[in-house]
């Protein structure tokens, strides 16, 4: 509906495209209409002064927003609710992919599936250096075939490359009842290089079955309702052997790396077999290594 900049009219780009202010309808969904599907704002050729605020989106069909290859230093992209309100499979809210140089971020974008049984993901991230921070994404719960949701919340890496991005503040925000869960909040994909990556503060309302974080990577899935920290670092390389992926999470549910003013007692669980606990009052250093914690010598 909206193309920011092309570069038949900018070269090499186009700076200081602002969009603001609008309500845009794409018609899918709704009765009356023969819409075919379209992308809601794209922006493949537009950077630095380029941006766009206070947008509201339906039934677009495809993706709402669409940030791609030369739009580098573009953004912020503030302030936007894009209900998909479709019958395409493929429709989702955002994508950020492939920009050289990353963006300055998607912040403050509500994502809403109010037609769809579920749509495969709500926001793609497969480029590096952006930040997307207070993202609400939401299913509904209409009764019988309206009811909507999302496989995937944010999903990183399954298309290009993804390193050094920052979320923060992410929420699958479901209503009770129906099968209208976000699936996974944030899911990184093992299909292409992710490192990097810190999650801040995420949260999953859908209940049971339904995840915060989804790490491919390293085979994790956190069924927590909230995650504080969920930070994956570079693949750990020693000798020309991988040895899996630097990580450090606040969950308890999994291996990470805690600390405390005394030494660890009882039983640690099948879960956090590996954990590392610093004792700050000793110096101490303690294994979680079935049934309990042990000192770790040298």
């Amino acid at each position: 509906m909206i193309e920011m900049g092309s570069s038949s009219f900018c070269s090499p780009a186009c700076r200081g495209v602002g969009v603001e202010h609008l309500y845009l309808n794409g018609g899918m969904g709704d009765s009356g209409f023969n819409q075919q599907p379209i992308n809601g704002i794209v922006n493949w050729n537009s950077q630095d002064g380029s941006y766009v605020s206070d947008v509201l989106m339906t039934g677009v069909g495809l993706i709402g927003l669409d940030i791609e290859s030369n739009a580098e230093s573009s953004g912020p992209y503030s302030d936007i609710e894009d209900d998909i309100g479709s019958t395409e499979s493929s429709a989702s809210c955002a994508q950020i992919k492939s920009v050289n140089g990353g963006t300055r971020g998607i912040r403050g974008l509500t994502c809403i599936s109010s037609r769809l049984a579920y749509s495969p993901v709500a926001v793609y991230l497969d480029s590096s250096n952006n930040v997307i921070k207070d993202v609400r994404i939401a299913g509904s719960n209409n009764g019988g075939s309206n009811n909507g949701g999302f496989n995937d919340g944010i999903l990183v890496g399954s298309q290009a490359t993804a390193q050094s991005n920052v979320l923060f503040n992410i929420l699958g925000d479901t209503p009770s009842g129906g099968a209208t869960a976000v699936v996974n909040v944030v899911h990184i994909s093992a299909a292409n290089t992710v490192s990097d990556l810190s999650v801040m503060g995420v949260a999953n309302q859908g209940g049971s079955n339904t995840y915060s974080v989804r790490d491919d990577l390293t085979s994790t899935a956190l069924l927590d309702p909230q995650v504080a920290m969920y930070v994956l670092g570079k693949k750990v390389s020693i000798g020309g052997n991988n040895f899996g992926y630097s990580r450090f999470t606040t969950s308890p549910s999994t291996t990470t790396w805690a600390s405390g003013a005394a030494a660890p007692s009882g039983t640690c669980a099948l879960e956090n077999q590996g954990s590392l606990y610093s004792d700050t009052a000793s110096g101490a250093l303690y294994l979680c290594k079935n049934p309990m914690w042990q000192p770790v010598t040298h």
